[in-house]
């Protein structure tokens, strides 16, 4: 047994031993720091080889667990998901999770990549999505074991549900990342909201990027929309920068092209930049791909940084007129018949309206519900049954709420997204006749339509008045087909 001095004098020993240890620790890692500082000043290579050439990665880098949501995402995806996320700092450990059928497309893309696939059951009768919950429960397990020393979890997915997640991470003190697509508008004001939260947001490609060569779209010019086909296409079909696309919602704020709610949302861009364009004067605006429409208005800022711009005057109205979507086999890639271009360009295309005592006879007759044998009241009635579920949501519950009133105020809202269903086309109703041969040619003008079904409604012991304007019949012949 050691005295008690003896016991103190040991004592002393170790904690100069221990002291004189940590000095010469602190000293070659100081030198290494000084050394990479050295090399980094004299053109040597900077932050990405910084932590091999100091020795200090793993203090200065955090340990980041991946987590990818596998629903989301293509195996094509995976390269620029890994840039992103090794940005973060050293990945650790690296997981993605996938059904069982998924696994087969993945299985090649993995090994290479280090990932582990954590394969997913869907049990029968499941409501919801168990890929969610796997994720959840992994990131707690990993946040909570001691041995793990996870410092980050990033998890890769478009979902924000996951906020409740990295909400409860960080109370766990561990640094929460979210990967999410690269940039759109609507993520624009979803990175906001987390980075509010505190949620750092990365971004990653879903595939690498090949413009075609030529495409649909439209061009927007003194006032006018025109469909061009087969239009060269550019590198404006990529993304605008974040900052870039920040600057320009900001200016249309500043001149009252965007409302304050329009700005944090990003929604009404497009028709902002329309009426920028028109009412300044600016030339032709290619509308179709909207992030080309974009670059233009972005670049229009950068070359005239000093300009001072003409305020909205409030006075105009973006329409777009929506038709029918076609069957699926017939829908194309690229701004095809299935796209919102396509719906859009079947319905009668986009128009800039000025705000004036006509403006509700302008738009119904736009949107093809008002013509020459037709009256407004009847037009209102159409155009109500088409677009009820629009209209129930902005409180106008049934036809008796409809009045040229109070759809001037709904039209001349400038926050209010004026798109809206056309009339019904009349292409099936003068099928349907010729295949009845009650209508001998199917081009017929529209009068002898209009006799065929008024012929065809008689026969089907029917009366209708012959005021009755031809939209509203062919609105009752489809009507009655599809019943």
């Amino acid at each position: 047994m050691r005295s008690s001095v003896e016991r103190r004098g040991l004592s002393v020993r170790c904690t100069k031993h221990r002291s004189r240890s940590a000095y010469l620790f602190l000293s070659v890692y100081a030198s290494r720091f000084s050394l990479a500082l050295w090399r980094f000043s004299n053109g040597g290579t900077p932050s990405s080889n910084f932590g091999e050439q100091s020795g200090l990665s793993f203090a200065l880098r955090p340990r980041v667990a991946l987590l990818v949501d596998g629903d989301q995402i293509g195996p094509r995806a995976l390269p620029s998901i890994m840039t992103s996320a090794q940005r973060l700092g050293d990945l650790v450990v690296k997981k993605i999770y996938v059904t069982e059928h998924q696994a087969q497309d993945w299985a090649p893309h993995l090994a290479s990549a280090g990932i582990e696939p954590i394969l997913v059951p869907r049990y029968l009768g499941g409501a919801k999505d168990p890929v969610d919950m796997q994720i959840a429960l992994d990131a707690a397990e990993l946040a909570l074991a001691s041995q793990s020393n996870i410092s980050a979890i990033a998890v890769c997915s478009d979902d924000s549900d996951y906020v409740l997640l990295m909400r409860k991470l960080m109370s766990w003190n561990l640094s929460a990342h979210l990967l999410m697509t690269s940039y759109t508008h609507l993520n624009t004001a979803r990175a906001r909201d987390l980075a509010a939260l505190g949620i750092n947001v990365a971004t990653y490609q879903r595939k690498e990027f090949i413009p075609p060569k030529t495409m649909a779209t439209m061009i927007f010019k003194d006032g006018l929309f025109e469909v061009v086909d087969n239009f060269p296409c550019s590198g404006e079909l990529r993304y605008a920068e974040r900052a870039d696309v920040d600057h320009l919602v900001a200016t249309l704020r500043s001149y009252h092209y965007l409302s304050v709610e329009q700005a944090r949302s990003r929604r009404g861009l497009l028709p902002a930049i329309i009426k920028f364009f028109h009412v300044n004067k600016l030339g032709p605006l290619q509308i179709h791909p909207k992030n080309v429409a974009i670059q233009r208005a972005i670049e229009v800022l950068h070359t005239h940084p000093e300009a001072k711009w003409s305020n909205d005057p409030g006075s105009y109205v973006y329409l777009e007129c929506c038709g029918s979507s076609p069957q699926p086999k017939k829908r194309l890639r690229n701004g095809g018949e299935g796209s919102y271009f396509g719906r859009n360009v079947r319905g009668g295309g986009m128009h800039l309206i000025r705000v004036s005592a006509t403006l509700v006879v302008d738009v119904l007759t736009r949107l093809r519900y008002l013509t020459s044998d037709g009256t407004l009241s009847e037009a209102m009635q159409l155009f109500f049954s088409r677009n009820s579920k629009s209209l129930k949501n902005i409180g106008m519950q049934t036809m008796s709420d409809v009045t040229a009133s109070r759809l001037h105020s709904i039209f001349a809202n400038q926050e209010q997204h004026q798109n809206w269903k056309v009339a019904r086309s009349d292409k099936q109703v003068r099928e349907k006749l010729h295949s009845l041969k009650i209508l001998r040619n199917v081009s017929a003008s529209e009068a002898t339509v209009k006799r065929s079904m008024l012929s065809y409604f008689e026969q089907q012991g029917r009366h209708l008045p012959t005021t009755m304007g031809y939209v509203a019949c062919i609105d009752l012949f489809v009507r009655c087909l599809t019943a």
